[in-house]
């Protein structure tokens, strides 16, 4: 007798790609389905929608230990939203947030975790439109963000690289990892000097979506063959999103990555 493979038996991608079978990807209305950092919609006027949507877990994605304050908590959970947003080459718009929470947790936390959001939603130029509350056994953050598409179409995608193009990133990888480790006790020796620790688990709770980099790129190409990624699940996983579904190999030279000296002296 065959048994039906568990959730654990698959990575991520294997079961987006398994939902992605079973569901229409062309709809009224509908420019970019299932497969990119987010869904293109089709706006009013000449602008485009796109709409993403990201889930943070109490002991999946933070530990009470780790998330910081309930502002950075609040600051994150949209950051990663408008990561996506600005991947696809748009500005955030609108928000909703769908929230879960034990009934220990209290009241001041999550007074707090909504301020953070709206501090980040003030530095993205987005808003919080609603969304829905209840109680769970663990604290639940589902956001959904809406962003605009100027001039419509398909913004930048993970399946139009081409063979001859150049890779570039901004920001400096590995910090966010790094500060997670730190809040871990996972550094050897030494460590790392205060300084640089502070930084990555700034970088790690608090991190800054590139939105307004992604808006110069798509005032710059919008009509140019190039491919675009989130990259908070790790710069070679995510460009191996890229790889996968443009059809091409990416080549890495690792002394060209922007990785900072403090973090190359603690991969040492």
């Amino acid at each position: 007798m065959t048994t039906s493979p568990r959730l654990s038996d698959l990575t991520e991608e294997g079961f987006l790609a398994k939902l992605a079978a079973r569901l229409p990807h062309q709809a009224q209305g509908l420019t970019v389905g299932i497969g990119d950092d987010g869904a293109v919609l089709e706006g009013t006027g000449r602008d485009g929608t796109v709409v993403t949507m990201d889930l943070l877990i109490e002991g999946t994605h933070f530990t009470r230990e780790t998330l910081g304050t309930p502002r950075r908590l609040g600051r994150k959970s949209i950051s990663v939203n408008a990561s996506d947003i600005a991947a696809m080459g748009a500005q955030p718009t609108f928000v909703t947030v769908g929230l879960s929470a034990p009934g220990d947790w209290p009241v001041a936390f999550l007074d707090a975790l909504y301020d953070g959001m709206a501090e980040a939603c003030e530095r993205y130029g987005c808003h919080i439109i609603g969304g829905d509350t209840t109680r769970g056994p663990s604290l639940h953050l589902s956001i959904t963000m809406l962003g605009r598409l100027a001039g419509g179409g398909t913004g930048f995608l993970r399946s139009t690289a081409r063979v001859g193009q150049f890779v570039y990133v901004t920001g400096w990888p590995g910090e966010s990892a790094a500060g997670l480790d730190a809040l871990l006790g996972r550094h050897p020796g030494r460590g790392p000097s205060s300084e640089a620790r502070a930084r990555w688990i700034r970088r790690h709770q608090d991190p800054h979506a590139r939105v307004a980099t992604g808006r110069a790129l798509r005032a710059l190409y919008a009509d140019a063959a190039l491919a675009m990624v989130d990259v908070s699940d790790g710069l070679v996983h995510d460009m191996g999103l890229i790889a996968r579904a443009s059809g091409v190999g990416i080549v890495f030279d690792p002394l060209a990555l922007p990785v900072s000296e403090a973090l190359r002296e603690l991969a040492k």
